[in-house]
This record gives structure tokens, sequence and C-alpha cells, in this order.
């Protein structure tokens, strides 16, 4: 009993230094200003590789899936990052049914994302996976190897070759 009411009585003056701009305070400034742009620990230029691995319903119509893939890829480049490879993997049977939305899927479609993204944009990427109502299940992995050499689609080429239209037209559009 008493080495618990010391500990806190330890915890209730750190917080009370630190409410009063004492040293907890300014201990307290520099991890946050440490922590960059993002918060939680996390620099604001890091780019990790992520595999995203999507258990697709095998019902859903093939227009849905390419919206799906749309909006999710859209989401990675409009915050800096690279749509590295997807990887239509096919339709499968699956092991055991999934049940979702009142139905049991005995196959489902698998689908294969790497990206190149900041942690929080993998968690606004995770969001849209989780709430479309075609995804059965989803797994994210952090890789710390180079992506494997194939046939992939390369966002990065489509990127600069979008800029490369605008510096064009934007060219062709000053008056000489």
């Amino acid at each position: 009993f008493l080495k618990n009411n010391v500990v806190s009585s330890r915890r209730r003056s750190r917080r009370a230094r630190s409410s009063q701009g004492g040293k907890g305070a300014s201990v307290e400034r520099e991890r946050e200003s440490s922590r960059g742009a993002q918060g939680r620990g996390v620099p604001a230029r890091v780019m990790v590789l992520y595999e995203i691995v999507i258990t697709f319903d095998a019902a859903a119509p093939g227009a849905r899936l390419l919206t799906f893939l749309k909006r999710a890829s859209n989401q990675v480049l409009s915050r800096s990052g690279n749509l590295r490879r997807v990887d239509n993997w096919g339709e499968r049977p699956l092991a055991t049914r999934i049940r979702k939305s009142q139905q049991s899927h005995f196959s489902a479609r698998f689908i294969s994302l790497w990206i190149d993204a900041h942690p929080n944009v993998l968690k606004e990427v995770e969001a849209i996976v989780r709430f479309d109502r075609d995804v059965l299940r989803f797994t994210s992995f952090k890789r710390k190897f180079a992506l494997p050499a194939g046939n992939g689609f390369i966002a990065t080429e489509l990127r600069e070759a979008a800029l490369r239209a605008e510096e064009a037209a934007a060219i062709a559009q000053v008056p000489l």
C-alpha cells in the first residue's frame, strides 16, 4: 500500500510541475518537437514500403472493384505516397467460410497493393478498406526489403507523365 501511494504521489507532483510550466513542461515540449510534424514519434518525411492484402467478395462486379482500387490509390497519391504495384491473384476458394453482411462466402478475389507511404497514410487507406462493403478481410505488412521485380503497376511513372503533360500545356499557353 505504501509503495503504490508513493508512486502515485510522484506522478501527481510530475503532473503538477508540467501544468505549472516547470521542468516537466520543458521536457514535454522537447519530446513533442522531436516527434516531427506528424506527432506519434514518426518524422514527417518517412516513406515506408507496405503490402496490403485484401480479400474481396468474388460476387462483386468488376466495376466496384476498380472504383475501390481507384479510391484507395487516389488517397495514397494525394498524400505524396507511391502506389508501387497492384497484383490480382484472382478468385480462389477459401479454406473456411467467411460470414459478412449476413452471407457466407466460400470463394474470394485476392488483391495485393504495394505502397510507399507515411504510416498515417496507411491508416487512412486502411479506413477506406475497412468500411468498404465488398472487402471481406484485409491485412497490411510492413516490408523491409526491395519490391520484387515484375510487371507491376508503377504509379510514379504515371505521376511523372502527368507532370510532363501539365508542363507542356503550361508552356503552350504562355504567349511569346
